[in-house]
């Protein structure tokens, strides 16, 4: 089959197709919906796993989830992730403070890209989550365990698990965006040609 140049387009044939954008206020609006909507439903599953742990899940019971590979039990998290700063009364502080570097320094190029701004919201929920849940009695509700046998990660919860979550997306986010693979709110203000 030989091609030769495309034929010209007849007068009353439809304009290309074309990939649509967003801009001004609808655009910005798109921009803080996923992150916004991320962080609050994080912040409410884990809310509700929380209550579910706290009021169903004695200390020192363990349910298998998938084995002993992966089980709920149940635990108190004084310090921060692994049990850093145990008891310290810097633990609120310390959380609020890298909440707040995080969102200043990750927040403006993260909106940019979906993933970036699924995984800033995942983050912002999660510590927000564990925040909320270190209140009362400035300790955390963990009830995740993982492991084989006698070798047990630390036991951690949701917000952990939203916040890691989170940190991937953004990884991948800004691996992408360093490759030159913007997703489509990168396409051009006038919209761009589909394939």
């Amino acid at each position: 089959m030989v091609v030769g140049p495309a034929a010209p387009r007849p007068a009353n044939a439809p304009a290309p197709r074309t990939i649509p954008t967003m801009n001004g206020p609808n655009r910005e609006r798109s921009r803080i919906t996923i992150p916004v909507t991320a962080a609050i439903l994080t912040i409410l599953v884990t809310y509700i796993a929380r209550l579910w742990v706290e009021r169903s899940l004695a200390y020192g019971v363990q349910i298998p989830l998938a084995g002993d590979f992966f089980r709920l039990s149940r635990g108190d998290n004084p310090g921060v992730a692994f049990g850093l700063f145990d008891g310290s009364p810097l633990v609120p502080w310390l959380t609020i403070l890298a909440l707040a570097v995080f969102a200043l320094v990750l927040a403006r190029p993260m909106l940019g890209d979906r993933a970036g701004r699924a995984g800033l919201g995942l983050i912002l929920g999660g510590g927000i989550a564990n925040l909320l849940d270190r209140v009362g009695d400035g300790r955390v509700t963990d009830y995740l365990d993982a492991g084989l046998g006698a070798w047990r990660w630390p036991t951690f919860n949701l917000p952990d698990v939203a916040i890691t979550t989170g940190l991937l997306l953004v990884l991948w986010a800004l691996a992408r965006d360093g490759r030159g693979q913007p997703d489509a709110d990168h396409a051009p203000a006038g919209g761009e040609k589909a394939p």
